[in-house]
């Protein structure tokens, strides 16, 4: 565990208190939404690099961030976290912004509709709208093409989801599939969620179940389209799944894990000592970089 990940962590527990006050109240925590929140904008050092629009589409938005350094034909669909009920904020803009760096992938950021106001039934049609833009930019034209499915927390979730989702259909599958502290269980039942968000800076038990069961909707918590560890997993893509041992979610991720290798999937496993809820957002650490590196080498394949 190096020094400036134990700093980084130090500093998020000061700087995180309200939200863990707040998340450790389930009423309290969706009374907090902001109605009128909106996702980050792109920060300068991406601008800087790459050509970046943002445009309306099927009830959300998505943004695209063509570097001008680009690998033609490699495509990369993000999908924020936010506990299905917050935005993008500038921390994943680093995590996309580094690895563009590392790739030179064309990158579409998919904002989906949120919760309360919004549930999972009205997210999926957007993911579709999302993916049949995105998917003919890697099937037409010369060159090798690759389309990599990536998210963090709940768009970690949920790009399982529509990887699962892709393959039911019958259509064609990502090339790749990333995962950062992936939200995959809502429920969050196993005692160890509990013990380990003692560890944990940012989140809380109670105030991520209200979220999850209100982006569920109508749909059970334990669903595999809201809870994906519940699911089928045969047949997913390549994946490489990023988690810190001080991450509430980690026991559900090294779930995830198992269940997906005994399915027969390639599964790679960066889990790091000391790490928080979706760590390779501190890209000035060590462990940052090396998930990061390892998540553009799946990228790239």
């Amino acid at each position: 565990m190096s020094v400036l990940l134990t700093l980084t962590r130090t500093a998020l527990w000061a700087a995180a208190w309200r939200s863990r006050r707040t998340g450790a109240d389930a009423a309290r925590a969706l009374a907090a939404i902001d109605p009128h929140r909106a996702p980050a904008p792109a920060p300068a050092s991406v601008r800087r690099a790459a050509v970046v629009t943002t445009r309306p589409l099927a009830g959300g938005a998505v943004t695209r961030v063509e570097p001008h350094r680009r690998t033609p034909g490699l495509e990369l669909l993000y999908l924020p976290g936010g506990a299905y009920t917050q935005p993008m904020v500038a921390g994943q803009w680093w995590i996309v912004r580094e690895l563009v760096r590392r790739t030179g992938a064309s990158v579409t950021v998919a904002h989906y509709p949120l919760a309360p106001e919004h549930t999972v039934e009205e997210a999926l049609p957007f993911l579709d709208a999302v993916h049949a833009q995105v998917h003919p930019q890697v099937t037409a034209g010369p060159g090798t093409r690759r389309l990599v499915l990536a998210g963090d927390s709940a768009g970690g979730g949920l790009a399982l989801v529509q990887a699962l989702r892709l393959r039911d259909a019958g259509g064609p599958l990502p090339d790749a599939l990333l995962l950062l502290s992936p939200w995959v269980d809502v429920r969050l039942s196993t005692p160890d969620a509990w013990t380990r968000q003692r560890l944990d800076p940012t989140l809380r038990v109670p105030g991520l179940r209200a979220m999850g069961a209100a982006w569920a909707g109508g749909r059970s918590t334990a669903d595999p389209l809201v809870s994906p560890v519940t699911a089928d997993l045969t047949g997913l893509p390549p994946t490489t799944v990023v988690v810190g041992d001080r991450d509430v979610f980690h026991a559900d991720v090294l779930t995830l894990v198992a269940r997906a290798r005994a399915a027969g999937a390639d599964v790679e496993l960066v889990d790091a000592a000391g790490g928080f809820h979706v760590y390779p957002g501190a890209f000035w650490t060590s462990e940052a970089r090396t998930a990061l590196d390892r998540l553009a080498a799946r990228t790239l394949g």
